[in-house]
């Protein structure tokens, strides 16, 4: 019988152990958060390429304002005020 309690003594001892290192494990994982990889990557690929999108954007409706500014054929005061509007905002 002595034999049998101190099986199961070690046993619990190791199911102890296992216990405890799941528990780390997941206060690992808490705190990673945002920063587990597989989901990580999946999602930063998505910004990125919406992010791209974006940029696309702004860079197509910036040549189509400068197309149109080069091609005004307007009076030179309008002109050299919108020069200066936008050297400003630059």
């Amino acid at each position: 019988m002595n034999d049998l309690n101190t099986a199961k003594t070690a046993a619990d001892k190791i199911v102890n152990i296992v216990v405890d290192v799941r528990d780390e494990v997941d206060k690992v994982k808490k705190a990673l958060g945002d920063y587990l990889v597989p989901a990580n990557i999946s999602l930063r690929a998505e910004e990125i390429a919406a992010m791209n999108n974006n940029f696309q954007n702004i860079t197509e409706d910036s040549n189509k304002i400068n197309k149109s500014f080069n091609d005004f054929d307007g009076d030179k005061q309008v002109k050299s005020s919108i020069e200066e509007t936008i050297k400003k905002n630059k």
